[in-house]
Parts: C-alpha cells; structure tokens; sequence
C-alpha cells in the first residue's frame, strides 16, 4: 500500500476485490482524494486478475480523456490515465455540471451502459450541495450501483446517504495528503488537458448538407446557423450512428461549409452543439448566448 493512503482506503480496496461489485459509484466533494481512490483501486483489482472499466464522469477535473464529456476507459492493466485513449465518450460541453446536469446524467448512464469490465468504477465531480445534492441522488437512482464509497471529511455527505440507506456504503475518511487546489490550479490543468487532447490537431472542412445538427437550442436556418457557427466555439463530433467520435474546436463558417480543428479523423456526421468558447491551445475563452 501506498505510505500516505489512509489504512481504510486499501481495507475498502481489498474488501471490493473480495466481493467484486459489478458497479462502484465514488462520491465526495472537491480535493476529497476520489480520482486516488480510484487509481489505487483499479491496481488492486488489476493485479488480482479483475478487470476494470473506468466511467470519468468529473467533467471539470478529467483522469481519462478531454474535460466537458463522460468517458470510457476499460483496463487490463494500469497505466496512466491521463494517457489512456476512452473507449468511448459522451460530450456535454460544459466543464461544469451547473446548468448541464441532464447531459452529465445521461453520458454517465450510457457510458456505464457499455462498459464490459468485471467491474465498473464511476468517478464524478465534487458539486454535492445544494443542486449537487439533487444531481448525485438521480445519479444513484440510474445507476443502481452495488456498492458507494463515500469520501468525508466530516459527515458533509450523510444526508446524501441517509436518503439512499438501503444501498450499501463504505464511508472512508479523506487522505491526510488531500491539498485544496485553487480556481487558477484547476483552470490550469483543465487547459492542459485540453491542450494535451488538440495537440494533434488538423484542420477539417464539413459541408453543412451532410451533417446533422443537435442540441442548438433553436431551429437551424441560413441566420440561425451563422449566429451558432461561432469561432472558438466548442463542439462534439459524431458518427454517423451518434456516437461521439471527439471534440472539435470552430475556427470559421461560409458557404455551407464549416471548419474546424480537430483530432478526430473518422467520418462525421453529427456535430453537437455547446455554448463554451475555447481555444486551442486550451485556453478558456467563455460562454454565448444563443
């Protein structure tokens, strides 16, 4: 074990690789220790032959693939994450979950929904109060999970688990080692991660007749496309089935054809919408109003 993980991290760790839940939902607040949580969980069950599928539903603070989607990862063995390639993906298109929590909700059940391994680790974001409250109690409605870990500091979550009693809980206390981060330090690494994911970027041209178009917010014509087409603007790319191939960033739009860079180099022929502007270097450039 790890010198600085609390001795309850790795007795819970030993103890679901004993009973092998199929799904782990963790849950806690922000700077809670979840994502090391999760790794050293995935290396116990990895090395007892187990293996494991990660859901990274924390859209802001991503261990797995580019933030403002819930990804996939399925693992045979550990590696780092921030290097894994998702086996799937679902865009929200937001890296917070206010004002998003429908998409959050829905790109976590469906990836949950394809995952294949013995068992499933959920990592979600640290927004637990108030509207968070709401959002992690649907989450465990359509989840079902066998298993919540739930990290504490105090007893902040136990009105949370005293509504979902029924399920089956493990409270762990939050490692001695869990530093705060910043607003700038988490800004920063949610940049890198983005920088980190268009680095291999290219520049696509798609002619607007053979995409489809969803979740903007109006009806599409030839103004209302021009007003959602905006540079910077971040967008999911889809097969041809709906399934989220990669994110692309806007840089231009005329004659029915848009253009974009991105990394994803398979057919597209869906092209979701967001409101975030962002450029590629990874640097967050704000919000617009439809």
């Amino acid at each position: 074990m790890d010198i600085h993980l609390p001795r309850e991290w790795d007795e819970a760790a030993r103890q679901i690789c004993r009973d092998r839940p199929h799904l782990v939902l963790v849950i806690g607040e922000t700077d809670t220790g979840k994502s090391t949580f999760i790794r050293h969980l995935l290396r116990v069950l990895l090395n007892s032959g187990i293996s494991c599928s990660l859901v990274d539903a924390d859209i802001g603070q991503k261990d797995l693939g580019p933030p403002a989607t819930v990804t996939l990862g399925e693992f045979r063995y550990l590696y780092e994450l921030r290097l894994a390639v998702p086996r799937a993906m679902y865009f929200v298109g937001s890296t917070s979950p206010r004002g998003h929590l429908l998409p959050l909700l829905v790109g976590t059940k469906l990836m949950a929904e394809k995952a294949e391994g013995q068992v499933v680790v959920v990592n979600t974001t640290g927004f637990v109060r108030n509207a968070g409250f709401a959002l992690k109690g649907f989450k465990i409605e359509l989840l079902s999970p066998e298993l919540i870990v739930a990290l504490q500091r105090e007893a902040e979550l136990e009105p949370l688990l005293e509504a979902y009693s029924h399920m089956q809980c493990a409270r762990l206390p939050v490692s001695e080692m869990a530093e705060p981060k910043s607003f700038d330090e988490r800004r920063a690494l949610r940049r890198e991660a983005f920088r980190r994911y268009f680095a291999s970027s290219r520049m696509r041209r798609l002619k607007v007749e053979e995409l489809r178009f969803q979740r903007a917010g109006s009806e599409m014509g030839d103004e209302g496309m021009r007003d959602l087409m905006k540079p910077h603007l971040l967008v999911g790319l889809a097969d041809p089935e709906g399934e989220t191939l990669g994110l692309g960033i806007i840089k231009g739009f005329n004659a029915g054809e848009v253009r974009m860079l991105t990394p994803v180099r398979g057919k597209v022929a869906v092209l979701q919408f967001s409101r975030m502007l962002l450029r590629e270097d990874g640097k967050e450039l704000g919000f617009v109003r439809w």
